[in-house]
């Protein structure tokens, strides 16, 4: 499989999967080890959590777009082009977010990325920033979250995310 690389570090990316003209995205912090592998978002045990509260509450799954602010393992912040990789990253996902009417954000790397409270002080709730433009951003927890314990939370953001969905479609 040839895989794009960051232009940047020349790390293999974690490509947006799911179809390109989807009205939802489903976005998190950045690939875990199976999904950088693999080369695609959301395959490894958080994303199989994710799936499954989805699948929960009625969603079907082939009608999202799925990607991660991170294409690839976040480098640490005092590296020295660490802004330069996060403005690349961030473009990136913009990109994706552009013209999808609504979007679940995942995790709180995400929600600092955007200069927004705790993510569980916005957990289930849609939240604003003029970089979403009209789309519906709901914050939600990392799923893997759900593997320590904390299935409550993830279950409260993606129940609220789908009452939003059912709102407007």
């Amino acid at each position: 499989m040839n895989r794009a690389i960051c232009p940047i570090c020349n790390l293999q990316l974690v490509e947006a999967a799911g179809p390109v003209d989807s009205e939802v995205l489903v976005f998190g912090e950045y690939p875990g080890h199976k999904e950088t592998i693999e080369g695609k978002p959301f395959v490894g045990a958080a994303g199989s959590v994710l799936k499954t509260e989805l699948v929960r509450v009625g969603l079907q799954l082939h009608r999202f777009r799925y990607t991660n602010l991170w294409k690839h393992a976040k480098p640490n912040p005092k590296e020295d082009n660490y802004q330069e990789h996060l403005d690349w990253h961030l473009k990136e996902l913009l990109r994706e977010l552009k013209g999808r009417r609504f979007a679940l954000m995942m995790g709180s790397d995400c929600a600092k990325v955007f200069g927004l409270p705790s993510i569980m002080s916005v957990s289930g709730l849609a939240v604003e920033n003029f970089l979403f433009g009209d789309t519906v951003v709901v914050a939600s927890p990392n799923p893997a979250l759900a593997l320590h314990d904390k299935i409550g939370e993830v279950r409260l953001a993606i129940t609220r995310f789908k009452e939003k969905l059912d709102e407007q479609l």
